[in-house]
């Protein structure tokens, strides 16, 4: 579990200038849904335990907060606007 642990917020920090990585990278790197990896990832953010003993500063974690808010917003408003394609409209 660290092992994964660790390695997500390596990639994360790897990737967090261009928004957090691709959708297919986390997928081929982790076999996650960017959701299922971004959720992940505000877990292991709120541990400031654990983002200290990897020396992660306090302005990279918010940085990396606000990447998960935004990609999974992102994500929230894509199954949205799916869903609503799907269901019959009403009169």
């Amino acid at each position: 579990m660290i092992d994964t642990t660790t390695a997500i917020v390596d990639f994360a920090q790897k990737w967090r200038h261009w928004g957090g990585g691709s959708d297919a990278d986390i997928f081929v790197e982790f076999g996650l849904t960017p959701a299922q990896y971004f959720r992940r990832l505000q877990q292991i953010l709120e541990k400031k335990w654990f983002m200290h003993s990897l020396a992660i500063t306090p302005a990279v974690s918010a940085q990396l907060q606000l990447i998960c808010q935004v990609r999974l917003a992102s994500h929230s408003a894509r199954n949205t606007m799916a869903h609503a394609n799907i269901l019959p409209r009403t009169r």
